[in-house]
């Protein structure tokens, strides 16, 4: 009865947050689904999150409050918590573009011989974005914010700081207009065993020059909702959904369904299962190591489009299964 109260009080809380109508011009926004950000900007209500979702985002915003003031009583006065700044804004092809710094600091550059201002935002992250980090892999959306940052600040450098919430690890990447390519240090190698032992907080740092890579990217996004901002103040919506449906690029994630079983005799029993149940593409199946990769021929929906709120709207055809305890959403 008490979890029960608590979920009622969350799928409320759900509810207002779907029908918020969020800013796109952020740059924090400037990597996201462009479709998806179309959207929100029409104030098209997505699909409210489940309770246990909205925990998630709950223990984010708690975490990212701590790391604020762990980094500010570490680095003391040269660290400057956030929530001691307003909202401040930068222009790219003439439109406003705002942010709300989770953190800045003082420093001395090496290279230009003074002091600089940097840039500092967490990043609360599950197993698999963390893992991309430090593996150095870089997130589009990280790509974006920092590009945007160095087209409209003079803050250098960027430093993202992915924490892995399950087990307290952080990694860094760090954006610098003076670093001449990507460095990815790996702390102990990345060895298991070292880091269990050595038990450090960093694992990976990722050094890097800002990537011009995305800066199509994020100009085509900007013009887009520019778009659609003018739409939206000279039409009662109309037929605009369905125009950004049809014509708005979207990331469009769908991927090939696969079952991945570790141990060949236990891959040749899956694979024996699955195509005497008709799955004939099972026959493909490939090796990495250990690691036994079983195609199923199906189509399903990747991140982040299976956990976007707008996916109704992308995907109307879609039907959820479940795989044990993880949801998968099958397209036709």
């Amino acid at each position: 009865m008490l979890v029960e109260v608590v979920e009622d009080y969350l799928r409320v809380k759900a509810l207002e947050r779907s029908k918020e109508k969020p800013n796109p011009f952020r740059a924090s926004s400037l990597g996201r689904c462009t479709r998806e950000s179309c959207f929100d900007l029409l104030g098209l209500p997505g699909k409210p999150l489940q309770p246990r979702r909205m925990m998630t985002f709950e223990h984010g915003n708690l975490i990212h409050d701590y790391l604020a003031d762990l980094f500010k009583r570490a680095l003391g006065w040269k660290f400057v918590d956030g929530l001691d700044f307003q909202d401040n804004f930068f222009e790219l092809d003439g439109v406003k573009i705002s942010y709300h710094l989770d953190g800045a600091y003082q420093h001395y550059c090496e290279v230009c011989k003074k002091d600089e201002i940097a840039i500092v935002e967490f990043k609360g992250l599950a197993n698999r974005g963390f893992d991309m980090a430090r593996r150095g892999e870089i997130d589009h959306t990280y790509l974006c914010q920092a590009w945007g940052y160095q087209q409209g600040t003079s803050f250098n450098p960027i430093i993202m700081v992915p924490f892995r919430k399950e087990t307290a690890h952080f990694a860094t990447i760090v954006f610098d207009r003076h670093a001449p390519e990507k460095i990815v240090t790996q702390r102990l190698t990345g060895d298991p065993i070292a880091l269990a032992t050595e038990d450090p907080l960093l694992v990976t740092e990722i050094r890097t020059p800002f990537d011009p890579s995305v800066e199509k990217y994020v100009r085509e996004r900007i013009k887009w909702l520019t778009l659609y901002d003018k739409l939206q103040r000279n039409d009662a919506l109309g037929d605009l959904p369905m125009r950004v449906t049809h014509y708005v690029p979207g990331v469009e994630a769908v991927e090939d369904e696969v079952v991945k079983v570790q141990g060949g005799g236990k891959a040749l029993m899956r694979q024996a299962e699955l195509m005497a149940d008709g799955v004939m593409a099972a026959r493909d199946m490939s090796s990495k190591g250990s690691w036994y990769t079983i195609p199923t021929g199906r189509k399903i929906l990747g991140f982040p489009c299976s956990y976007c709120a707008h996916m109704d709207r992308c995907f109307p055809t879609a039907k959820m299964e479940m795989d044990k305890d993880r949801s998968i959403w099958i397209v036709p």
